[in-house]
Parts: C-alpha cells; structure tokens; sequence
C-alpha cells in the first residue's frame, strides 16, 4: 500500500477495534502512564449544555473531559478521523463528523460511549453545527444540490456550495433548511431562533485580520417568521455566535486585533470585550445553560465559569500510547519522482519521498544512499559513474551533497562503501548541481532566481544570470545544459511564459546569446552530444487556448555554426564518402578529444530548423548521438506515446505507449539506445533499437519518520513562505515569530489532516489570498456515490423518495421518463426506499451503470420500472451550474423584455471565454447592452482578453450593394454598452477583471464590495503528495504602484445578497443590475433623441 494510503492516526494502536461501529475506547483497570508530553492541539472545544464535560477533538479523536480538567477519555476510535462533536441539549449524545466512509458523515453516539450511529449518507463533507431544542433533529452543513429554485448559490459550482440542512437524530431523510452558505449555528432554548455566522466568501478558513466584505457578520434568524437580521456591522471577523441569553451573545471578534471573546445585545449596544489573549486566535466558542464559556486557544481548552471574570487553562492528561514517533516500515515504490540513469554502469538513481536510491538494471537490487526526513532532489551522475550530485535541504537551507563510491567497486550497486560528502554550504539557497563533462565547474541556483558556476579548480563562483534576468514560478521550470567542452551553457531567460534560449560561456569573457529570438516560449534547450547544436521546445507553431496559452510544443534546433550544418544534410555521395574515410581511420576515431563547441553569430537565425513536423504535448525528449534522429516521449490520448523523428527528413515512427500510471520519470542511456521509465510497473527499460522491452522488480522498502518529516516540512514551508511571498515585507508581520509560536504545536500532531490546519493557521496570519494548506485524504473502501439528476422533495415523509424537479440534461431528462416532479422512486434496483431512509446510500458504486428504478408518476396507479444511467456527482453539479445560468437569463429576458443579454464567467479560463464568446456573439449579439456576470468566479488568467472583448467601439461596418449589413468593425468585440455584476466570491482574477473594468470606465460595476485578491499562486506540492500548501508569490500594481491584494474594489452600485431574498429564489443583484442598464440606455436614448 502506498505511504499516502496512511494516516498516522491509524497507527496508534492502542485504541483501536476491530467491529465495524465507531465506539468508546474503555480505559484499563491498570493505570496507564501519562506520556510525558504538553498535549496540544486541542481543537473544536465543546462544553456540554449541562457544564460538566468538554468535548475536543486530538489526533484525529473525539475526546471527553471533565470542565475542571483533568483525564480525558477517547469517545472515537483511531482509525478515522473524527471531528467537530457537538452535544445534545440534554448532554447525553454527541454528534461529530468522520471519515469512515468518505469525505465526512454525520454520527451521534451517547456521550457515555456505545456505537455510533450514522445520520448522513451523502459524499461531501457533512459538518454538524447544533442540535435542535428538542434534541430530535441535528443541523448540519453540507454542499449539495439543494432547491431547484431557491439556489443562487448553485452560482459556485453548481452543488458545491455549503448550505444549512437537518436530519433526524434518529437517522433518516435529510430536509434542507438554509439555501445559504453558514459557518456557524446556535439554536435558542426556545428552538424558534438561529444564531448564524455567515459566509460571504470561501477564503480559507484559518485566515486572519481580513477587512472587506469576504469578513462573516452574525446574524439572527426567526424560524416562524423567516426574518433574517443582521447583527454585527464590523469591517472585520464577527464569528462563532452562542446565546448568552433570550437577548445577547457571546461570539469571537477580531475587534481587538486577534480573536477575542465578546458579548452583545442581540437589538442595540456595543459590544463588550470578555477575554484580552493577543497574538494567537480564540476558537471555537461554546456556552453551558449556565452560562459557562469553553473555548480554544494557542492549541488548549480554555473555561471561563460564569461565576468567574477571568478564564482560565484547565489541565487534561491525554491517556492513551502515542505512536507517532519513531520509525515505521514502508514501501516508496508508488513514490518515485526523479530517475538518472548512471553513464557507465547498469544502474539508475531515482528520488522516492525524498531520499534517493540506487536500483541495479540487472538484478533489481536497491541500495538506499541517503536517509534524511529532509527532501533530497536534482540528481545527476558523474561523467565517471563514480558519483552522484545532489540538493539536500537537512541542514535548513538548500545546499549541495555528492556521494560517492568509496572502494573497488564498479558502481553503487556493488559498492560497500559508499560516503557522503557536503559540496556547498552557503548561507544562501544552493540547489540544482549539474556536473560539468570536465567536472572542473559545476552549475547551481543560488536563491532561486540566480543562476551560478563553481569554478571547481580556481575555487570561484561567477554569477551567469541574476534576478533581473529570469524568474522562476516554481522549482523545476528553469532547466540549463552543459556543452561537451564544458565552455558553454544552455538556458532560458525571462519567465516560463515569453522566455528565451540563451547560450553562455561561462567563464564571463562573452554577452549571452539569444538563440531563439522568439516572442513565445522557448524552453528546456539541451546540447547535442557533439556540442554544434542546441534544442529545445518552442510553442511558437503551437494551437492556442483562448487565454492565449499554448496547448503543445514542438523541437526546435539550432547549429551553432556551418559546418555542422553542413554535416548533418549531406547528399547520398558525401556519406558514402565519410564512411570509407571512418572504415580507413579504424576505431581510434571513436577515442578521439571531445570537439570544441564552435559558435559563429552571423547567420545564426538562418540556421535555426523545426525538428518536428506537427505540435506535441512532450514530456521528455532526447537527441541521438548521431543527431539523426530525436525520441519524444509525449502525451498522447490517455497515455505516453513514445515516438522517434528523422531529423532530416521529419519521418515519425510510434515506438512505445504506456499508460500514465507507467511513467513518472523518463530518462536515457548516454548511447541513446534505451529510455528508463518509472512507474506503477516498477523500472522499464526501451530499447529504441530493437524494441525490446524489459521490467525490472524492485523495492524501495524504508524506514519513515512521520514526526521527522513533518517537522522538515514545518521548516520548509516556512523558508519557502519567506523566500517567495509576493511582498518582502510579508504584509509586516513578524513571520519567523509565529512560525516558533506554532511550531509549538507539532508535538501535539499526529496525522496530516492536523498539520495542514496548522499550516494554515500560520500562513493566515499573513491576511493574504491564496493561502492555506490542503491535505487529500484517501482511504480504501470509500463510498463513490451516484447521482440521478434529480432535486427530491425533502418535505415527503413516506415511502419512497418523492422527486422536486429534474435536472435539465441529466439522466432522468429523456423523453422515456418516468421521473417528473411529483414521481415517488419506491426502490432502487430492487431495494425498497423505507419511510425516513434517504436515497444516497443505494446510490453508491452505480455511476455508469445500468440501474433499476420503481417509479410511481403522478396520476399512475401503479408503479413501474424504468432504466437509468445515473451521472456523476461533478456531472451533476455542472448541470445544475448550467441550469442556474439559464436562469439567470431568463430572468434579464424577463426584466428587460428581451432587451439584454446575459453572460455569466465561472471562472478566468479557455472554457469560461469560450462559452461567453459564444453566448455573446450568439444568442446575445442582436441585443441592446449586455450584463457580464462574474460573481462566484474563481479567477485564472483572462483579464487582458476580458478588457479587450468588453472594450469595443464600433468604427466601421461592412455591407452588401443592397445594404444588408455583414459585418461591423471590431468583429469579436462586443461594441454596445455592457454592465458587471461581481461578489465577494469574485476571487483571484475574479476580483481582478472588476477592477480593470471599473478602472478603464467600460461600464458601471454592480454588487458586493469585492475583496483584493489580485496575486498570482504557487499550490506547492510538499514531501508527502497529498498535501499541498499555497503561497502568493506574485502580485498586481495600480497605477499609483498600490498592490491590488487587500484592495477592495468598491461598486458602482452597491447591493447585497439578502438571505430572505435567496430563500424566495430571487437574485435582487441580477435585477438591480438590470435596472441600472436600461436606465441608461433609456437615458443615452433620450440625449441621442431629444
């Protein structure tokens, strides 16, 4: 099973059971020892209603607590994670989330511990936020299909966004009861009131010190007369509300620079501050009946007994064997990320989870070279074999190793003494070594963005290219190549984007040499084998995506001079000639000097070529040492095709496929006869030559250190913030201060679903967009539900599921249905739906299957069974998007009486455009004006094509003799009025578009003050691959040189969505956007028209 499989909550071993129900771990007669360890951590801090227990989440568990501290107790098991308990209102059960199925379910279980019983059988995360008064009903958050109407929020994905449902604490059918995002609930005694926090963007949710209007706001919602009020007006966070009393709150508020609790008056007042903590963020706020506050804070449960003024820290002795540290023994074979096949001995380096190996292309033996938590990476042999460079980042910075072998023998796999030495220790980063063929200089980056040579000899380093020249977007988008004589390099320049082939000699003494001279990008150039020609991958021939991006490359190459030009296309006669002058000369000429790289500049652009006849999507490709012929391994459908080129003639053969699965890394022998690939087959090797193929078994067991690595890459996201975040200044935040402050918290962490949330605590203390880290878990044995296209009637109690409406395109759309609304689906593949049971469940493992269901349609008597395909839950939630567009516009055809057209942009990318060109130039383009929709957009990189589409003006037309009118100039531009309309969701380049718009006065702008968001991501993937971390590493400049990031861009119009209006299916924004435009087209009317 791969290492990403496990989750080290799985490995404590102490608590875990066998039966299938989650239950309480009983505590030994015989005392157990408390682990000598300041347990932290502790999060979702619930005090029960009666104030005599605390439940919090630790490891991945649900614990339980005295409210005066002490030993607490495990209420789930370990071997899912668990989280987010809430209790009932009478104290005795406690619903939480886990994973035991999937993404997160609801269960309840008795706070005495039993099994646990599951409310929710759907496949997004199902969070439980309160009980019911009565204790009857739990409500819970979970992103679904929701109403068919009441659905603007369907604008996000179609069924990603969170909204507020319920089910019966018993089990049963699931009703929904919010068609809004909510992040927090409390009921009142009475159960007639909601306390909830609202969610206005989906920024990451550990984010800090925002002020706009992606800030939560609590409000109070009368279930009797369904009146929302909005209660607190603050710029920044008001979030987490409970009831004080029938008529005030506590609730969490960045008021005072960091999350404090406060109190209110529900109507009028200000507010009070109750706790003063600074630095860290209170979380998770809870109140007894009593009136008794428990929360969380700098990873332990804080109380605050209502008798009391100041809270306080209670003691809690976690009792349980904690086997996170240590090592445990695993198989990396699923996790190799880089191959180097060694020049002289049948033997390859590869990376696997950071460490590198040795593997025999005999005998598949594999011997382990380094054994650090830290990444090593950039691997390379030595000309000689003998050795092996590398980057290792143990030491706290990027530096440079080599090891080497050390005895008589001839390669590392029958070495017995192999060393390890340091090459470079800077107080900078140094990485990506490559060895010149001399090895007298060696090649590295020094801070990312500089790129350097060691003169080995003189003991000397020479700057190449500094920061002003190229920049790097992410490690492994700069790549370089030494000539044979070891005098020149290869590289690009500027950004991957507009980049270009330059020639360097490194010894200073020339300008580079840009051999490309392209105004497209020019990447990856290599040597030849002789030195005389560079290539490299150019996407100047290839197709384009309409954000201007190239969808392939093809092989450029270049003679650095005459006569190798001349070599490489003689005639058939001058061959023959060769041949018999090489037959006279005998093998010597085999052993002759390496040549010298000879460049002439005059004529360079003449002597420039496409190697390949058509555009490719390459992964790797590899001039043969005779420079005749070029292997490309490529994409090619769903897998890799590997093919060959006649570089003279352009002549293609199709030499290998594989799946995708099978290459993870690609390499090839100095003979160029055969490529090494690494995958899910093992190590294969193909040989161009004759075709053969062979695989090779081997295994990269090892010893992992979860703790170790975890607290590397605790260090290296923090380097790789300090290094790369967009601004120098970090926003002014003390950042090496926080990092010791929640590095703290490492030793209370046992899983990486816990250690991304600590991430993204401390990367949100930095209040900038695109943070966060994500942890992707993944467990065999989770439930793939289907969908059947369906919005089912959540107020029908009985048997049978009673169907809403149907979604338009979706497998129950046919003109053969018998599912219409008011059709009841009785059972499903012959499996009755029961009285109370939801349809989910039956659901499961049946997309693209051909399914059974008994239906009974309105009017019929009796049921009948009909076929169905059901989709996926994303084929699902597309077709809900698209039905909400269309929506959306018939409600502008509506309001406007056909006058306007209506364009909604999902996010800044190819498909996005493409649908609005077509629906802009289609269906709208006889229309009046035009309302660009861009609320709930989730950015990418289109602003430049948005401006120029949205910009037109009309100068030209072109008729026929009889006037009929062909065309107007500018042709695909839209060159009448237009309106936009954005929201706090409008993210990234979502909130970018906006700006530019409003700023270059194409229009009015209509909505929700939009939230700076304007910088551009790298989601980095870390050491373990399902986790990713995200950092804005590049941002955007007004004019007056003010960053766009934390900039709101404040609408023409403002207008919010109000949470009564979406409940009625009403988008007051669409029509107040509406109104807006044709006032002014009737006002432009009456001017031109007096």
């Amino acid at each position: 099973m791969p290492l990403r499989k496990y989750s080290l909550s799985s490995l404590s071993f102490a608590l875990l059971f066998t039966q299938p129900s989650l239950v309480m771990a009983e505590i030994s007669a015989a005392p157990s020892p408390v682990i000598p360890v300041s347990h932290t951590w502790m999060r979702d801090v619930a005090i029960s209603p009666d104030g005599q227990k605390i439940a919090f989440t630790y490891a991945g568990q649900i614990w339980l607590v005295s409210s005066q501290g002490g030993d607490a107790f495990a209420l789930t098991n370990g071997d899912t994670y668990s989280q987010t308990p809430i209790w009932s209102p009478d104290s005795q059960s406690i619903a939480f989330t886990s994973d035991r199925y999937g993404k997160g379910d609801v269960f309840i279980v008795p706070s005495v511990g039993g099994k646990a019983l599951r409310l929710t059988y759907h496949a997004s995360l199902d969070v439980p936020y309160a009980f019911s008064a009565d204790g009857k009903q739990v409500y819970f958050r979970s992103a679904r299909l929701g109403d068919s109407q009441a659905n603007l929020m369907a604008g996000y994905g179609g069924n990603q966004a969170d909204q507020l449902y319920a089910v019966s604490a018993l089990g049963g059918r699931e009703k929904l009861v919010l068609p809004i995002p909510v992040s927090s609930l409390s009921v009142s005694g009475d159960g007639q009131q909601f306390l909830y926090t609202d969610w206005p963007s989906y920024e990451q949710e550990w984010r800090k010190r925002t002020t706009s209007d992606a800030a939560r706001d609590i409000w109070q919602f009368d279930l009797t007369t369904g009146k929302h009020t909005q209660l607190t007006h603050f710029e920044g966070e008001d979030r987490n509300a409970v009831w004080a009393d029938t008529q005030s709150m506590y609730y969490l508020s960045e008021r005072s620079g960091s999350f404090n609790v406060w109190k209110k008056d529900l109507l009028d007042g200000e507010p009070v501050q109750i706790t003063y903590h600074t630095d860290l963020p209170t979380r998770f706020l809870s109140v007894s009946k009593q009136g008794d506050l428990a929360y969380g804070f700098n990873g332990k449960v804080w109380v605050k007994s209502a008798q009391e003024t100041a809270p306080y820290q209670i003691d809690i002795a976690i009792r349980r064997a904690d086997f996170s540290d240590g090592r445990h023994f695993v198989n990396l074979n699923s996790e190799a990320t880089e191959i180097a096949v060694s020049p002289v001995s049948p033997e390859v380096a590869i990376v696997a989870r950071g460490d590198i190996y040795v593997v025999s292309a005999l005998s598949g033996t594999t011997k382990r070279i380094t054994d650090t938590p830290a990444t090593e990476r950039n691997i390379s042999f030595s000309d000689d074999g003998y050795r092996i460079i590398y980057s290792s980042e143990r030491n706290g910075n990027w530096d440079i190793f080599q090891s080497y072998v050390n005895d008589t023998g001839k390669s590392f796999s029958t070495s017995l003494d192999i060393q390890e030495e340091i090459l470079f220790d800077g107080e900078e980063d140094e990485f990506q070594p490559l060895l010149s063929p001399n090895e007298k200089r060696m090649l590295y980056r020094e801070g990312r963005n500089n790129l350097k040579v060691y003169d080995i000899e003189q003991d000397q380093t020479y700057t190449l290219l500094d920061s002003q020249q190229f920049y790097s977007y992410f490690d492994g988008d700069i790549s370089y190549s030494w000539s044979p004589d070891s005098e020149y390099i290869v590289t690009r320049n500027r950004t991957i984007a507009n980049s270009d082939v330059l020639l360097v000699k490194v010894d200073g003494s020339e300008e580079p040499i840009n051999l490309s001279n392209s105004g497209f990008s020019d990447i990856q150039p290599k040597f030849s084998e002789d030195g005389q020609i560079v290539y490299w991958l150019s996407d100047i021939n290839s197709l384009r995506k309409i954000d201007n991006m190239p969808v392939q490359y093809d092989v450029y190459a270049l003679f650095l001079n005459q006569k190798s030009q001349f070599n490489a296309f003689k005639n058939e006669d001058q061959k023959w000639m060769d041949e018999e002058v090489a037959a006279t000369l005998g093998s010597d000429v085999q052993h002759a000097p390496v040549d010298p790289t000879i460049v002439e500049i005059n004529g360079l652009k003449h002597r420039k070529f496409r190697i390949t006849p058509h555009s490719l999507s390459p992964l790797y490709f590899h001039l043969s040492p005779d420079n005749k012929y070029l292997v490309v391994a490529h994409w090619s459908g769903e897998g890799v095709e590997f093919s060959e080129f006649n570089v003279e003639t352009g002549e293609e053969v199709s030499l290998f496929t594989r799946s995708a699965d099978d290459v993870n890394a690609i390499d090839m022998t100095k003979d160029g006869e055969n490529i090494l690939i690494i995958g899910s087959q093992g190590i294969e090797r193909l040989n161009v030559v004759n075709s053969e193929t062979k695989v090779f078994d081997y295994n990269v067991d090892a010893n992992y250190d979860f703790r170790a690595e975890m607290n590397y890459m605790f260090d290296h996201v923090v380097r790789l913030t300090q290094s790369k975040f967009y601004d120098a200044n970090l926003h002014g935040i003390n950042w090496q201060r926080y990092a010791q402050e929640y590095k703290k918290q490492l030793v209370g962490i046992t899983n990486y679903q816990d250690f991304a949330e600590l991430l993204s605590e401390l990367v949100g203390e930095l209040n900038a967009s695109h943070t966060g880290a994500f942890f992707f878990a993944e467990r065999s044995g989770w439930e793939i539900p289907a969908s059947l296209g369906l919005y089912y009637d959540d107020h029908y109690r009985g048997k049978g599921i009673r169907v809403k409406a149907v979604l338009p395109g979706g497998p129950a759309d046919t003109y053969q249905t018998l599912l219409k609304s008011g059709s009841i689906i009785y059972a499903v593949d012959g499996k009755e739906i029961l009285p109370e049971q939801d349809i989910y469940s039956q659901l499961n493992f049946k997309q693209g299957k051909l399914t059974r269901l008994t239906v009974l349609s309105p009017g019929e008597k009796n049921a009948k069974s009909m076929n169905i395909v059901p989709i996926s839950l994303q084929q699902e939630g597309r077709l809900a998007y698209e039905l909400w567009v269309e929506q959306r516009r018939q409600m502008v055809e509506s309001l406007s009486n056909g006058r306007l057209g209506y364009v909604h942009m999902a996010a800044m990318d190819a498909q996005s455009f493409e649908k609005m060109q077509n629906d802009m130039f289609g269906v709208d383009n006889n229309k009046e004006a035009l309302v660009v929709d861009v609320r709930f957009n989730q950015g990418g990189f289109l602003a430049d094509q948005m401006m120029m589409i949205l910009s037109g003006q009309r100068h030209t037309v072109e008729e026929t003799r009889d006037g009929y009118q062909v065309a107007s100039y500018p042709t695909r531009r839209w060159a009448k009025p237009s309106i936009m309309l954005a929201d706090a969701n409008s993210y990234s380049e979502g909130s970018v578009v906006p700006h530019f718009y409003k700023s270059e006065g194409i229009g009015l702008l209509v909505g929700e003050r939009v939230p700076g968001t304007g910088t551009a991501v790298l989601w980095a993937q870390q050491q373990e691959p399902n986790l990713v971390y995200g950092i804005p590493q590049l941002g955007l400049k007004d004019v007056d040189g003010h960053w766009l990031e934390n900039q709101e861009v404040v609408p023409d119009v403002l207008v919010y969505k109000e949470p009564e209006s979406v409940t009625k299916g009403e988008d007051k924004q669409l029509k107040v956007a509406v109104e807006t435009l044709l006032k002014q087209l009737d006002e432009q009317s009456t001017v031109n028209n007096p």
